[in-house]
This record gives C-alpha cells, structure tokens and sequence, in this order.
C-alpha cells in the first residue's frame, strides 16, 4: 500500500517533512482476506524499504471484515507517494503489537488514549483510564472503531499504576512549555455544570489562594460550541463553533507565545473573550506536579456530554501540516493511506451505463490493477461528493429525485503515473410519490383551550405501497411565543402568550422532495384569565424575612391561623408598613379556640411587619413577631460565581440595596 500526499491524496505541500507519524491503516475484507492471517492479527507486521514497522492493533475484528492498526512511519514526504508493505500468513509469528513502541515519549507524545476496547493510554507513560463502577463511560461507535461517550454520571478517572490518591504525575508539559492537545469529538450539548465548562481534558491547577495565573491546560467548550484552552487566566478560544451531535476533528497547538485551533485540519482565528483577535498568549505556569482528566475538569466540574475518540496530550507543538495529516488520515472518507494494491494493470468497471428508479439499488465492481488510491465519487451538476474510499466493490443507492435526472459515478484511481478516471452515467427515474396532504385549522382560537393541528393526507396508501409511508415532520410555529408539544405527527398547541396572527407551517416529506403548507390562526386572549386562589393552611403564620406573591390585584394576603393554647375573648392582628400601622383585624374566640385573621400587602419595595395577639378581660397581650415581610415579584439573575457589576473605569459600581441579594 501506499502513502498519497499528491494531489491525488492529503494534498501536503513539496517543502513539508514530518517524522515519527502514527498512520492509521484501515484494513478491510474488500481488499484484505481475513481467513489467511492469524484470528487476531498476531501475525501481521509492515516494513518500508526492507526495514520493520512498529505498529500497535487498535481493533481486529475478522469477523466484521474490519482492523484499525496505527503504524509508525519514519518520514513522510509532502507531494509524494511512498510504498509501505503489509505481511501475514506467518502461523507461528507472535504478536508484536505495542503502542508504545508507535506513540513514542521521546518524540513528544505525553498520554494517547485510543478509547476503543480498552481505556489504556498508548504512551509508556501508562496514564490509564478507569470506570467508576457508579458512573462508567459507555462504548458508542467512534470515527476509529469505538469510542467512549461521557457526560454527568460517566465518568473516566485517569489513574497511572502506583499513583497515591491525588493522581499527581510529572510527566506532563510544565511551566510555559510547548505542548499540542487533540480528539475527536461528538457533543450533544456545550453546556457544564459550572465555570469549568464542558471539559475534553488536560491536566495543571492554580496556586492555592492565587488568582488567576494561567497555571490549567485544560481543553474545553464555551456554551457557544468554541473550543476553548481554559488557562484559569482570560482563556482564548476558537472563532469557529462546532455543531452538536457531529464528529469533528480539534486540535490546539501552544508554541512562541500563541495559541492555534485547528478544526479538521485547518487552522482557525483565536480570539479572546470578547470577540478580539488573540496576538499574544502570555506565559503559562502550568506546575510541573500535576493530575489528569480526560472527559472532565477533576470531581465531576465539567463534564463532557457527548463521545470521545483519539484523544491526544502531545509535549511537542506540532506543525500545520501534521495535523492536516492527522485529519485527513483518520476521517472515514481518508485521503492520506490507499489501499493494498491489486495485481495487474487493468482499470475498468463493470457497468459502462445504468438506469435505474429512484430508492433502488445497484451492486458495481471496479478493476484497478496497480492503483495506489481509489475513490467512488457522484457527480451531480456542479456538485461532487466522495462516497466511498479504497474500495473494489461499492453498492450504488440512487437517492430520491423531484423529476427523472441524470448523474455520474466516477472510479478515480490514483496511480504511478497519475490519476486514472472511469465513469459511469447514470439515469435516476422518478417513481416515488411525495405526500400530498392539506393542514387545516380553525380561524380563530382563545390561546386557553388545547387545540389539535394534524395534516390530512391523502395519497398515504399509495405512499405505503411504495415504501415510503414513513413521514418526516417538521413543525414550525411563528408569530408569538406558544407553549406546544408535537406527538406522532400532531402538533398540540396548549396556550399562547399573546393575541395576534399565529402561523402554523408543516414541512413533509418521505425521503424525497420536501413539501410545505401554513395556515394561519388568529389568536383572541381573554381579557381576563381565571385566577388560582392559594388556600392556606389550617395552622399558618408568617416568619421573619417571608416573601409573599402577589395575586391579580397587585396584593398579597398574609394568614395567621390556628388555635390557642389558652383561654383568651378575641385575638388581633396588626401590621405595620415600616413603623407605620396600616391595618388592624381582630376576631372573637369561640369554644373552640381557633382563629383566622388575614390581612392584604401592597406590593412594593415595602418592608412590613406584623404583631400577634391576644386581648382577655381587656387587657392585650402580644404573642408573635414577624419582621422584614415583602411583596412583589423576585427576578433571580443567575450568573459566573465571580461575577462582578464594573463601571466604565472597571471599578466596583458603588451602588448598593438592601433590594439586590447575592448568593453563591
């Protein structure tokens, strides 16, 4: 096989030169028969130029027909393509198989962790990974075989052997070294649970009792989706957010006082916490004793939520052109590692023309003896797409078409002497039908009672007998905020928030085109909406320092009830805005001894306060005390726990209330 950094491969320029790189060889059964090595690859080995490879079996999988195998390759050139040999079949050869041998210490690689199988790091340095048995990571499908999906309750704790409890190694970039951080990463959310932020990993701490000093290296997400190296300092972070629930290649590089992102191997602007382009760094201080974490920031602070592959803590700040490699090595559509050559010199495929309907599918075979690179690519008018990669045999489905079209599918081989291409035309024939469907709604509705939208479909039988009965929904409501749920392509709306037009729009479709309706409702509020009166308890009084709601008439209504335990002819209640006494009730006490006083708060920026008693053979006795009683409304502001209110001068605004609260 061969390494392609033509053209027609990864693309490198001439002047590049990068050693000691772990290639991804992807094996599989179209071009490598399984049954004639060893049943979990013991016997393979590679070897460039008559010398051997180390090389380190991520997955052997035979019976799926697939392997993952890293390989050190000495040197690789930019513009060029150079052979590498596989061998096998040797039944009595022993494995050899060793990452450490392929993620050198000696040539910067600090912790890789491949997040497959196993939870190992690769590295002599042994910074392996553990499971809480009460919050284990769980295997998912990964960009290189599997890969491990962490969040709040899966948590991965890396812990070297012989290490005391507070999981300290050395072995980690320190002070204001280079160093090169990277993963493959999967999110399905950005958000942490505190200032830590959604954590990949990294490893340093802050002085205790020191304020921030750049002394973490942590790589992170903002809430936005922007990679981020956390420094406990002003924490630069990538231009570019990443989607949710996608795979995508991150490296940072720190090197001369600056930082990189790259994302699938191109590299990104940094910028700071405002939006500014980053020029500088300043100096880390990160300590050279340190713990690791991968998938969060140390006791559960900032937990990833997503999946995680190849993560990489490298000692090194490596080149533009090594992580542009690494991208294009370990995407599935790779462009940097071909596969093993077929025999012979013909190139020819077994379909010179196909007409096929739309949803169908057609087996196709290619001959390309000698090819060091294959690529199945779909031309479609201006558009080109890359189906497949290395691969001799490749099933063709002929996606849903608006009207009958014609396309290409091209076999391009990369070869000695050049590219080589075969193409075959290929004419798509309209047989599915789209959903024909009406929406239907009533003119006008109150935003109170719950109203039902479904759409009427009519051609759903002739749909279902062409296999394509299973709907998309896409509900789209617009105009005014509603509170809405959709179930099994219905659309509940439960209350609007205002009076106004309310436009409802559908989206439908089955595979094929996308087909749209809207309707338009207008929304009529109440002028008045029924009021839940509270009923108090039948033993109630306020406390000092209660707050108190207030109703649709602006008031709030303070209770006092329960019974006496002792004899009394009536009790009364005052209260008191500040010092001044607003209101007075008062009840006689039956055999029974229970009482019930009540009595209304204005809201406002009010302090109230209420006084509690008894009155017997006309003599007052004061029983209870309530201070400091308001009524209103509370907004909460939830924020940084460091947060702080600056004027313009960045000054402590010296403003203050006894209005304004802050916890935390």
């Amino acid at each position: 096989m061969y390494l392609i950094t033509t053209s027609g491969g990864a693309k490198l320029p001439a002047s590049a030169l990068e050693k000691d790189f772990p290639l991804l060889v992807r094996l599989n059964r179209d071009s490598f028969d399984f049954s004639q090595a060893k049943s979990r690859g013991e016997d393979i080995r590679f070897s460039a130029n008559g010398n051997p490879l180390a090389y380190q079996i991520e997955r052997w999988d035979a019976a799926g027909g697939n392997a993952y195998i890293w390989v050190r390759i000495p040197t690789i050139k930019g513009n060029d393509q150079q052979a590498i040999k596989v061998h096998w079949g040797n039944d009595k050869a022993p494995s050899e198989s060793n990452g450490e041998h392929v993620f050198l210490t000696t040539k910067g690689f600090a912790g890789v962790w491949h997040l497959g199988e196993n939870l190992e790091d690769a590295t002599s340095n042994n910074l392996d990974g553990f499971n809480r048995p009460d919050k284990p990571t769980t295997n998912t499908t990964g960009i290189i075989g599997d890969a491990q999906e962490f969040g709040l309750n899966k948590v991965l704790v890396i812990r070297p052997p012989g290490a005391k409890p507070d999981r300290r190694v050395t072995c980690m970039p320190s002070g204001n070294a280079d160093r090169t951080m990277s993963a493959w990463v999967n999110p399905t959310s950005f958000e942490g649970r505190n200032w830590a932020s959604a954590t990949i990993g990294g490893w340093g701490e802050p002085e205790r009792g020191q304020k921030p000093n750049m002394g973490l290296s942590y790589l992170t997400m903002t809430g936005r989706g922007q990679p981020r190296f956390h420094l406990y300092g002003f924490d630069p972070r990538c231009a570019s957010p990443l989607p949710r629930d996608e795979w995508r290649h991150i490296a940072l590089g720190v090197s001369g006082d600056m930082v990189r992102f790259y994302v699938d191997g191109i590299l990104k602007k940094t910028i700071n916490n405002n939006g500014e382009t980053v020029s500088k760094l300043g100096t880390l201080k990160t300590p050279a004793s340190t713990p690791v974490d991968l998938g969060d920031h140390g006791s559960g602070r900032g937990p990833f939520n997503g999946a995680l592959d190849e993560v990489r803590f490298e000692s090194v700040a490596r080149s533009a052109n090594w992580i542009k490699l690494c991208f294009e090595n370990q995407k599935p559509l790779q462009s940097l590692v071909g596969p093993l050559v077929q025999d012979g010199n013909d190139f020819s495929v077994s379909e010179s023309r196909l007409v096929m309907k739309e949803g169908a599918s057609v087996a196709l075979s290619t001959q390309a003896g000698g090819a060091r690179k294959v690529y199945w690519v779909l031309q479609d008018g201006d558009k080109e797409e890359i189906l497949a990669v290395d691969r001799f045999n490749y099933i063709f489905n002929a996606n849903r078409v608006n009207e009958n079209k014609t396309v290409a599918l091209q076999v391009r081989a990369v070869f000695a002497s050049g590219v080589k291409t075969r193409t075959i035309p290929i004419s798509i024939q309209e047989s599915i039908p789209d959903p024909v469907y009406t929406l239907n709604a009533p003119k006008k509705w109150n935003g109170r009672d719950e109203l039902e939208i479904s759409p009427l479909i009519s051609n759903l039988a002739e749909m279902t007998s062409k296999g394509a009965g299973n709907l998309n929904y896409s509900w789209k409501v617009s105009g005014m905020a509603t509170i809405s749920e959709i179930s099994t392509g219905t659309l509940i709306l439960k209350r609007a928030q205002n009076s106004g037009d309310l436009t409802i729009e559908l989206t439908l479709d089955n595979g094929g085109a996308t087909v749209s309706r809207s309707v338009r409702i207008s929304v009529v509020e109440p002028k008045q909406d029924a009021w839940m009166k509270r009923i108090p308890s039948a033993d109630e009084k306020p406390v000092d320092h209660q707050f108190y709601a207030r109703d649709d008439n602006g008031q709030g209504t303070l209770h006092y009830r329960g019974a006496l335990k002792e004899s009394a002819d009536s009790v009364f209640l005052r209260l008191y805005a500040g010092e001044k006494l607003i209101d007075t009730q008062s009840q006689k006490i039956e055999a029974t001894n229970r009482y019930a006083l009540s009595t209304s708060l204005q809201a406002g920026l009010v302090t109230y306060r209420t006084e509690f008693g008894i009155k017997r053979d006309g003599a007052e006795t004061i029983l209870e005390k309530a201070t400091d009683l308001v009524c209103g409304d509370a907004f909460i502001i939830q924020g940084q726990s460091n947060a702080e209110a600056w004027t313009d001068n960045r000054v402590v605004h010296p403003y203050r209330s006894p209005w304004l609260r802050s916890f935390g």
